[in-house]
């Protein structure tokens, strides 16, 4: 017999589900998730009183007691978050100082709402982006932001610290398409191998999806 999920397209039917739609404090008041994770019932728990709509196709979530703040972008290397860094992190952060939790969501939880995360974690904690990196993908292991935002965050680091940056980028020479340019983080190669590979292969489809 075929459920609901059974009818939706895979990716959707991923995407509603665990590991995606759970709800994650990443650091004290800070909380990530997909869009299945958004419960009242969940909010009202953790005292939420801010959520951050990563996404342009979703709808804010209307409720007498809380704020939602659209940060529209796509999950594309192009889209320039960087634009909304400090916006959001000084909401986040204002709502932290009053005893109340925020929520940053994007489709998946993945990709814009963990940038906007890792932003926050530099400019209002003690970690680096590195350092903010590997402890947020310890709680909320499927987080990938796309690489133009990983170059974004570097910049914003630099910004906030001196011009110091925590993390280097590698470029990936392809032989047999060397007109491509591919860069990964360093990090990856040693601590996440799966996903240096993965975003070797993301990277080289969203080129060829570009360039054909």
């Amino acid at each position: 017999m075929r459920t609901n999920i059974d009818r939706l397209p895979p990716d959707t039917a991923l995407i509603i589900m665990p590991p995606f739609s759970n709800l994650d404090m990443i650091v004290p008041g800070i909380y990530q998730t997909g869009t299945t994770g958004l419960i009242i019932e969940t909010m009202n728990e953790y005292r939420i009183k801010m959520i951050i709509n990563a996404t342009y196709e979703m709808p804010l979530l209307k409720h007498s007691d809380i704020i939602s703040f659209r940060v529209p972008v796509e999950d594309d290397c192009q889209e320039p978050i960087e634009n909304y860094f400090d916006d959001v992190a000084d909401l986040m952060e204002a709502t932290r100082l009053r005893g109340y939790g925020s929520i940053v969501h994007c489709m998946a939880g993945v990709s814009r709402s963990a940038t906007l995360i890792l932003a926050y974690m530099i400019k209002y904690t003690t970690f680096t982006l590195y350092e903010a990196f590997l402890h947020a993908k310890s709680i909320r292991q499927p987080i990938r932001p796309n690489i133009g935002f990983i170059q974004q965050l570097i910049k914003y680091e630099q910004r906030l610290n001196n011009g110091r940056k925590s993390i280097d980028l590698e470029q990936i020479h392809l032989g047999l398409q060397p007109q491509v340019k591919i860069f990964v983080p360093k990090f990856y190669r040693s601590h996440y191998p799966e996903l240096y590979e993965l975003e070797i292969q993301r990277q080289l489809s969203y080129w060829n999806s570009n360039n054909n």
